[in-house]
């Protein structure tokens, strides 16, 4: 086995231990990897913070260094809650509703209207935004309903530590330059398959 199939194997074993995780970062900073190894070094940083505020930070730099570094690598980090299938919503402090179903695809599915009232439907074919996970770390993006355009807003958040109840919670951004925090909780599919919000 090479070097790093044999990390790999160890970390796959052993995958909440952080001596084992800091010497993979340490190899990968000798091997020429700087920033897979400051990946490998913030998702440990993210992990030992209980805090949302500092978790987020952290969470907001490891999905800026993502995009530079293969998503097959990226998927090796631990994930304590896979998101891929699942579905979350929220209200907000005006009572609108938001709903997003994380495909195992990659794509997501996204609702969103005033309790009672209709959403345009999710775009089933080719998704209505995309995702990614990163340990606790996560990132979606999402289209216009109307007109399809790429990435009008972007999410960057972080799933609440173990022990604690189960959230998504970040911040946004959209093309027109408003920026604003969520909080998402785990919902039944059955809640954002009806047509009714």
């Amino acid at each position: 086995m090479s070097d790093e199939a044999t990390f790999q194997k160890l970390l796959t074993d052993n995958p909440d231990d952080a001596v084992n995780w800091l010497v993979y970062a340490d190899w990968l900073e000798t091997a020429g990897e700087t920033l897979r190894a400051s990946v490998v070094r913030l998702h440990l940083e993210m992990l030992e913070q209980t805090e949302h505020v500092p978790r987020l930070a952290i969470a907001r730099k490891i999905l800026d260094a993502a995009a530079e570094l293969p998503r097959a690598w990226l998927a090796r980090f631990p994930v304590r809650r896979a998101l891929a299938g699942e579905c979350w919503g929220a209200r907000d402090s005006d009572e609108g509703v938001y709903l997003v179903q994380f495909r195992a695809d990659g794509t997501l599915l996204f609702k969103q209207g005033n309790p009672g009232g209709t959403s345009d439907e999710p775009d089933t074919e080719h998704g209505d935004g995309y995702w990614i996970q990163i340990g606790d770390a996560m990132a979606f993006s999402i289209a216009l309903h109307n007109n399809r355009k790429k990435d009008f807003s972007r999410q960057d958040g972080v799933l609440t530590p173990p022990g604690k109840k189960p959230r998504l919670a970040g911040i946004g951004s959209n093309a027109d330059g408003t920026i604003w925090t969520w909080k998402l909780a785990p919902i039944k599919r059955s809640e954002f398959d009806d047509s009714e919000l």
